[in-house]
């Protein structure tokens, strides 16, 4: 990932902390498709204050630059792709 990740939600499929540690700082919300919140992703999401959502089971997979709204405000978290 080159740039700024301003605005950013990371969709990760099988990466670790160590991948996103770039940017970390800079993400929006992180989605996981795989893992739980003791994973290191969800551990260090945490420390950040960024919301995200493991092991999440997408119906369609954005693609990139389509905007998403991750709803982490209850036990489940979230993420829907805004039309």
């Amino acid at each position: 990932m080159d740039g700024s990740a301003g605005g950013v939600v990371a969709c990760v499929a099988d990466a670790g902390a160590t991948f996103l540690a770039p940017i970390f700082d800079e993400l929006t919300a992180v989605v996981c498709l795989s893992g739980t919140p003791r994973s290191h992703v969800g551990i260090v999401s945490r420390e950040y204050q960024v919301p995200c959502v493991m092991g999440t089971s997408l119906v369609e997979e954005p693609a990139n630059g389509d905007a998403v709204e991750i709803d982490c405000s209850g036990e489940l978290g979230v993420v829907r792709r805004i039309v």
